[in-house]
C-alpha cells in the first residue's frame, strides 16, 4: 500500500510508515514479556538488565517524545505539517 499511497499523496510517505511502528513496538513488549523472555538477563557494560529495565526505557522514551516533540508539534502546526 506504501507505493501506491505514494503516487497519491505528495507528501511523502513517511507517515503512513511511521504508522507501522506502534504496532510493531507492542508486539515486540509483548513477546518480550512472555515466559522464555521475561526472565533473560543481558550483561551490558558489567550491568544486568532484565525485560522490565527494557520496557521501562521505551515507556520513558514515549513519554519524553510526547512532552517534548509530539506535544509542541500539534500545537504549531495544522495536522502535523
Amino acid at each position: 500500500a506504501i507505493p501506491f499511497y505514494a503516487l497519491i499523496a505528495g507528501t511523502g510517505t513517511t507517515r503512513f510508515r511511521l504508522a507501522h511502528i506502534a504496532p510493531l513496538l507492542f508486539a515486540c513488549t509483548s513477546v518480550s514479556a512472555l515466559e522464555p523472555f521475561r526472565r533473560a538477563s543481558w550483561s551490558i557494560a558489567g550491568t544486568e538488565v532484565t525485560a522490565t529495565h527494557v520496557h521501562a526505557a521505551v515507556l520513558a522514551t514515549i513519554a519524553l517524545d510526547i512532552v517534548f516533540w509530539l506535544w509542541p508539534r500539534l500545537m504549531t502546526t495544522y495536522a502535523g505539517f
